[in-house]
């Protein structure tokens, strides 16, 4: 044990401040958090490392499926897509060259 502190899951804060040290070796040992209290109301806690830096990405690292057609193109999305491209071009093919 690193340090002569009884484990504990709560304490005041007058306690932490004269052993914030051994508190905080206390936590980084066992893994357990402590919190601290005033007038027997709980104000914050202490927390291992690792707790706080959990992954920003929980599926990174999990496998990737993905279907052998993924990149077939959808002929009937394209056939919009040619639709209003064409329209558009029509409605300004006459203002582009000085027509009506």
């Amino acid at each position: 044990m690193l340090c002569k502190m009884k484990p504990k899951s709560t304490m005041s804060i007058s306690q932490a401040r004269n052993a914030l040290p051994q508190v905080v070796a206390e936590v980084a040992q066992t893994g357990k958090p402590v919190t601290i209290s005033r007038y027997g109301k709980a104000l914050a806690m202490i927390v291992p490392a690792t707790n706080v830096l959990a992954p920003v990405y929980p599926l990174r690292g999990m496998p990737l499926v993905v279907a052998k057609d993924f990149d077939v193109p959808l002929d009937h999305y394209w056939e919009a897509i040619d639709d209003e491209t064409s329209a558009s071009h029509a409605a300004e093919e006459p203002a582009r060259y000085g027509g009506k």
